[in-house]
């Protein structure tokens, strides 16, 4: 019997110790595919996810005007990836700019 590829990731994570890595990544992507669901389609060329570490994602904005309207929708992202979740992935969104 062959077990599926997605039920074997976590174990694998577990014993070779990079389930945080992991999970970041997971945490990255999430943020990707939700990002255009709050806010304007061309976000997910001007709000790149940088990391995620202690509870904490870090999204560099490309401008000032997208690091404003990402803090304006900070909290239905977090809310919603949280609520996939069923736990507090995400304390809150660190947003940089240049």
């Amino acid at each position: 019997m062959w077990d599926s590829l997605q039920s074997l990731i976590p174990k694998a994570a577990g014993k070779y110790s990079f389930t945080t890595t992991l999970k970041a990544i997971e945490i990255v992507q999430e943020f990707r595919s939700l990002a255009p669901k709050h806010l304007p389609p061309e976000s997910e060329l001007n709000l790149i996810p940088r990391s995620y570490k202690d509870q904490v994602l870090t999204v560099h904005a490309l401008d000032p005007s997208w690091a404003q309207t990402l803090q304006l929708h900070q909290h239905n992202i977090v809310e919603e990836i949280n609520k996939k979740h069923s736990s507090k992935v995400i304390k809150k969104i660190k947003i940089v700019s240049s």
